[in-house]
């Protein structure tokens, strides 16, 4: 059997400190780039479901509306916030017990963002309604506030305004 024989020297089979302190630095480099977009887009997604709830509940009580040609109670409707805990930014589970919001049939599935209210006066042939969803999705102290008002036009709720206070994402 032949011998090998081994040269004296350094052996050479790892990172060298440098090399390893660059990997960390371009790591840190990406991350500090990336987790930013990542919770924007979080914030983004959060706001899309929002604006779909917002939709949704519009469509509902339009729809109530254009069944029945009235809103229960009166010349006022009022739906207290839901879910009934503070916004926090953190998912909640709507309570469709809370009164008012088990008329409707609007009960949206799994847990939301947001919390919704519905504010509403009205006569036969005119009206104005009030869909507000509050949350603080940034866990700031100051929670992020759309409006979105309808007002009755020829039978229907048509969108008239919309407005967005607090976090700007």
């Amino acid at each position: 059997m032949p011998r090998t024989t081994r040269r004296p020297g350094p052996v050479h089979g790892g990172f060298t400190l440098v090399e390893l302190m660059i990997v960390v630095a371009i790591i840190g480099l990406l991350a500090s780039i990336a987790i930013p977009q990542f919770q924007l887009m979080s914030h983004r997604a959060r706001r899309a479901e929002r604006d779909m709830m917002l939709t949704s509940l519009a469509r509902t009580l339009n729809a109530h509306w254009i069944e029945h040609g009235r809103f229960p109670g009166g010349g006022t409707l009022i739906l207290a916030a839901n879910p009934p805990q503070p916004p926090d930014g953190s998912r909640q589970t709507f309570d469709p017990t809370v009164p008012g919001w088990n008329t409707f049939g609007w009960n949206p599935d799994g847990q939301l963002y947001f919390r919704y209210d519905v504010w509403a006066t009205f006569t036969s042939n005119s009206g104005t309604m009030r869909l507000t969803a509050s949350s603080d999705l940034d866990q700031d102290g100051a929670p992020s506030i759309k409006t979105v008002t309808y007002t009755l036009q020829e039978g229907t709720w048509q969108r008239f305004e919309e407005a967005e206070l607090g976090d700007d994402f």
